[in-house]
């Protein structure tokens, strides 16, 4: 009650550190919300427990490095085999596609993929059905789009049985998948097409291209082994691109979390494992957000308590305990932090909305229960943060000195 009759009795200081929680905690739970859309895929990649991915061949010599991504003969030869993966996918990155509907230039985001990739991704059919085996060992031109393109491609029309003509190729539509963000680097895309439609077979000879791999365990416990066995087949391999400069070959199937860290940090062509550096990167750049704001905190609440020093002088010649007046100053701290912490729950669903329809292509960025216990618990740190300091000061004013409204310490 006294929290409230305070922050009444000063309403523009109320508003400005409202104002400045606010900000600060609703661009923390935006980003978190960001990170837990990349670790937790709420659609097709959502499976990340069972899979690993390998999308970095590196190759090294005493004083040369080259590294790219997975090329589809590396694939076939070193990666297939691997025993414990009970399905295994080779898949390109995202390519620029353009189609043209009714003399309207649509610009589409472009995989190829084999047939096992439907296999692992849990993509949703909205209508028909993705491309099967026979289909990618004959090369048949068929195609699998989104909801999205059905739509702008199609508009009212049926998009199934129909053709649909991208980078100059016509494919027949099979199958209609909802949107992927594009947030998912594993299942995002505008269109899927078999890989053995791409207008040149060179693919299958390439060790270094423009793919990625994908291990899947039928047993989460299996990744280990899957992580394991990836490195031993690094330790055989038999050819690099210039022998004389290049020697030997790395490459490692990492998990989503990995994967992530390793791109933060620019970490490449290593086994190691940078996740708690990765974390701690984060904390820290959380923690410096904050600290901006709690140090203006900061300096309004001491600002507040030297204001008080009457009514604080006055408690202590009453008997009041420093410790009593603090936990007061803490609770009254938390309380204002806790109401713009309100405040920035309210707004973020409206905010992540925004940023869904705006920045991020086919975007899910939602409040769910890691990301709500992530908010609170920036709001336990940004009103212990600014409170522990002013309270502190309290607790060092003289009752004599608080009593003239004197701010000497004792």
């Amino acid at each position: 009650k006294m929290a409230l009759v305070v922050l009444w009795r000063r309403k523009f200081m109320a508003f400005v550190n409202i104002f400045g929680i606010v900000i600060t905690l609703l661009t923390l739970i935006v980003g978190a919300s960001m990170v837990d859309a990349n670790l937790n895929p709420r659609g097709a990649a959502k499976k990340t427990e069972n899979y690993l991915v390998v999308d970095e061949l590196c190759f090294k010599g005493e004083t040369n490095t080259q590294n790219g991504s997975v090329g589809y003969r590396f694939y076939t030869r070193y990666l297939q085999p691997i025993p414990s993966a009970d399905k295994t996918s080779f898949f390109t990155r995202i390519q620029p596609a353009v189609v043209f509907q009714q003399g309207q230039k649509l610009n589409l985001s472009l995989r190829r993929t084999d047939a096992m990739y439907w296999e692992i991704m849990q993509f949703r059919l909205v209508e028909g059905r993705w491309y099967g085996h026979d289909e990618v060992d004959q090369g048949q031109f068929v195609a699998v789009i989104n909801k999205s393109t059905r739509e702008r491609y199609f508009a009212d029309d049926e998009a199934l049985g129909k053709p649909i003509r991208i980078n100059g190729q016509t494919f027949n539509v099979i199958g209609v998948v909802e949107d992927e963000p594009e947030s998912s680097e594993h299942s995002f895309g505008d269109a899927w097409l078999p890989l053995t439609t791409a207008p040149s077979d060179n693919y299958v000879r390439e060790l270094m291209g423009d793919g990625r791999v994908l291990l899947w365990s039928d047993d989460t416990n299996q990744r280990n082994v899957m992580a394991s066995e990836v490195k031993q087949a690094a330790s055989q391999f038999e050819y690099t691109p210039d022998p004389a400069l290049l020697d030997r070959a790395l490459f490692y199937a990492m998990t989503p979390l990995e994967r992530m860290a390793d791109n933060f940090l620019g970490k490449y062509c290593t086994s190691d494992s940078y996740i708690s550096t990765f974390i701690g990167w984060i904390s820290l750049i959380a923690f410096l957000f904050m600290l901006l704001p709690v140090i203006n905190m900061v300096n309004l609440n001491v600002s507040r308590i030297l204001e008080r020093s009457p009514e604080i002088g006055l408690r202590k010649a009453a008997g009041a305990s420093n410790r009593l007046l603090v936990g007061q100053f803490l609770v009254e701290t938390l309380v204002v932090t806790a109401i713009g912490g309100v405040i920035a729950f309210i707004l973020s669903p409206l905010v992540l909305a925004l940023l869904n329809n705006t920045l991020i292509r086919y975007g899910q960025l939602h409040m769910n229960l890691g990301v709500m216990m992530s908010g609170l618990g920036f709001i336990l740190i940004f009103g212990l943060m600014s409170g522990v300091y002013p309270a502190w000061r309290m607790s060092k004013l003289s009752p004599a000195n608080a009593l003239r409204g004197g701010h000497r310490h004792v």
